[in-house]
């Protein structure tokens, strides 16, 4: 009688830490939002402190916990379940890589968000940026999912929707490694120079894999 409850008592727990594991693992979206958030209150905390260094601080750590699990979700959502050392390895790699060269800029907009306080009319303008960063971060979890998705093959293609410039007219309809868009910097999103368009959100195409599921958006 005891060894069954306690076989009872040990798939309760199996179950109990799989439903656990399930429901409080985040998507790429669910973080991308985090990080909206975070960043947002981030901001408006400044306009009030005026404190460019907290914030440079903050924004730093923020991308580095974000930026981790986005490109890890990316994994997952790209099939590797459990990343195994090279995975890690190569995670950490490209999250180093991908804050170093945002840097620069999380100076900037710490030292422009910090003027705000002295200058209200400034704010409107620095909250415009925060998109910005937030496209960056689900980019770079994107790129997450390619690693794992490997050289898939990739068709663009979508309606035309408000927008229909000519740089999406001429890759529509067009199939290629995943390998061959991301050299020509094609997979990328809002801003993304080599389109007409920007790739912004009034562009509905996106990147089809072979059984017409959406990889990247």
């Amino acid at each position: 009688m005891g060894n069954a409850h306690e076989r009872a008592a040990a798939a309760l727990d199996r179950a109990v830490s799989f439903l656990e594991a399930k429901y409080n693992q985040k998507n790429i979206g669910q973080i991308v939002k985090q990080y909206d958030d975070q960043l947002t209150r981030l901001v408006y905390d400044t306009f009030c402190t005026g404190d460019a260094i907290d914030m440079r601080r903050a924004h730093r750590a923020m991308m580095k916990d974000l930026g981790l699990k986005a490109y890890v979700e990316g994994m997952r959502e790209g099939g590797i379940d459990k990343p195994d050392d090279d995975d890690t390895a190569t995670a950490q790699d490209m999250l180093d890589e991908w804050r170093a060269g945002q840097f620069e800029h999380v100076n900037q907009f710490a030292k422009d968000t910090a003027a705000a306080k002295a200058d209200p009319t400034l704010r409107a303008g620095v909250l415009a940026r925060v998109p910005l960063w937030v496209d960056s971060l689900r980019n770079f979890g994107e790129m997450g999912k390619l690693y794992a998705l490997g050289n898939v093959m990739l068709t663009f293609d979508g309606d035309d929707g408000e927008e229909s410039c000519i740089d999406c007219q001429r890759y529509k309809g067009q199939r290629h490694g995943r390998n061959w868009w991301a050299v020509r910097g094609l997979l990328e999103r809002n801003g993304n120079p080599n389109y007409e368009c920007g790739r912004y959100g009034a562009c509905h195409h996106s990147f089809y894999d072979d059984k017409g599921k959406v990889v990247v958006t």
